[in-house]
C-alpha cells in the first residue's frame, strides 16, 4: 500500500488513514457494478477536511456534516446518510 499520492483500488472502502475522492466501475474487478453499486475506488491520504463514505471519521478527526452520496451505497436518506465531512479534532 502506498504511503502517499493517490492510487486505485478494487471495493468501495479505503485503508485507515485514506479516504475516497470518488467511485467508479472497473469489470474487472469482478461483480457487478453501477453508479448506485460502484467497485472501484480512488484513495487519497487523509488531511484538511475531506468527505467520506460512512457516518464515522477516524480517530483525531470529527464529522462536522452528513450527507447522501449514492455511490456510497443504494441506501441515503435526510434521516439516514451515508457520507460525513470530516475536519481534524
Amino acid at each position: 500500500m502506498p504511503n502517499s499520492g493517490t492510487f486505485t483500488k478494487c471495493g468501495s472502502w479505503c485503508p485507515d488513514g485514506w479516504h475516497a475522492t470518488s467511485f467508479s466501475c472497473n469489470y474487472s474487478c469482478g461483480g457487478s457494478c453501477s453508479s448506485a453499486n460502484p467497485n472501484q475506488a480512488t484513495c487519497v491520504p487523509d488531511s484538511g477536511t475531506f468527505t467520506k463514505c460512512g457516518t464515522w471519521c477516524p480517530t483525531g478527526w470529527r464529522a462536522t456534516s452528513y450527507s447522501c452520496n449514492y455511490s456510497c451505497g443504494p441506501s441515503c436518506s435526510s434521516a439516514n446518510p451515508n457520507q460525513a465531512t470530516c475536519a481534524p479534532i
